[in-house]
């Protein structure tokens, strides 16, 4: 189902910035889990619509592994706990809340962080697309981007003299970034140290409880970015 994705040149780069101490925080609303097979720290990282490498039940909250729920399905069964409950990827459905790391950490984070990176997204599906407008008003924020969405529609007006878009491919933005910055090479040595073979065939759904970060206020960052197929999160609290 997932062997078959890998960690991208952008994933590489936000491990980069965790590794040389730039990372606040790397908010994303994918579900493949590859910032985590890329080297991610669980503390650094919010998965706002979970991932699908475990699963749990729906009435006792206890845990199993996609294996089992893959089985299941694979004989035409509904994956059921052993307390009667149904079993479900660890994932956000419509309707359902997001996970308390995001509500513990976002405001704090966009708050007090000196520069916004926004990657690959379309900037429609709330709450995620609200969290540019928490930074100050003299934080600067970068869109790398396929088109401008949200507030970088009006990049370029005098209006928005802290916004810079950049219009193309987010790995290929992503890679222009790194080699102004002289990251290239850094950031492709990561790429290759994660190969396919090391892709693990599940991951911990790790508890809510993550431990807060030690952010160094003059070198710090939250990365936002999303899938573009991400489930519509309109009624999400």
């Amino acid at each position: 189902m997932h062997q078959s994705f890998q960690p991208t040149f952008t994933h590489a780069f936000i491990r980069l910035l965790q590794d040389k101490g730039l990372l606040l925080r790397d908010y994303t609303q994918n579900i493949d889990s590859l910032e985590r097979v890329v080297g991610i720290r669980d503390d650094l990282l919010v998965q706002t619509h979970g991932s699908i490498e475990s699963c749990c039940c729906v009435a006792c909250n206890e845990k199993y592994s996609m294996k089992y729920v893959e089985l299941c399905l694979a004989k035409g069964v509904i994956p059921h706990c052993k307390c009667g409950g149904l079993v479900k990827p660890g994932i956000v459905f419509f309707g359902e809340k997001l996970p308390l790391k995001f509500t513990w950490y976002s405001k704090r984070d966009l708050g007090s962080c000196d520069l916004l990176l926004v990657l690959g997204t379309s900037l429609s599906v709330e709450p995620m697309a609200s969290l540019v407008e928490y930074v100050r008003s003299s934080t600067p924020r970068v869109l790398i981007n396929r088109e401008r969405v949200g507030p970088f529609r009006f990049c370029g007006m005098s209006s928005c003299y802290r916004d810079v878009c950049y219009i193309g491919d987010c790995d290929e933005g992503v890679r222009e970034l790194c080699s102004l910055l002289g990251w290239e090479g850094e950031v492709e040595a990561i790429l290759r140290s994660t190969a396919p073979a090391d892709f693990p065939r599940e991951l911990p759904i790790f508890a809510e409880t993550g431990s807060s970060t030690a952010i160094n206020h003059c070198h710090s960052a939250p990365v936002l970015y999303e899938a573009t197929d991400a489930p519509n999160e309109s009624s999400n609290e």
